[in-house]
């Protein structure tokens, strides 16, 4: 994904991912987006460089698509919520 590095960790999980985004500080819009697998819009904010924490505790248990766009480059994870 052009200049950047992502990681989504741990996959499965039981209550929260990590997303780890590294790579060169340029101004470049970053958006994460969490979906159900219908397609509706659960969770959406601005990405940061480095790692962040997304709770899904709230969240029922099954398959979830996590977004993470960079600039126009779009990088898409399938994330299992036990």
């Amino acid at each position: 994904m052009g200049n950047y590095s992502l990681n989504v960790f741990p996959n499965p999980t039981t209550s929260s991912i990590n997303i780890s985004i590294s790579g060169d500080n340029s101004a470049e819009d970053m958006l994460t987006e969490l979906r159900d697998l219908q397609g509706r819009l659960l969770y959406s904010q601005k990405a940061i460089l480095g790692t962040s924490k997304l709770d899904l505790i709230n969240h029922a248990a099954g398959a979830y698509i996590l977004h993470i766009r960079i600039g126009e480059e779009l990088s898409v994870w399938k994330i299992i919520k036990e």
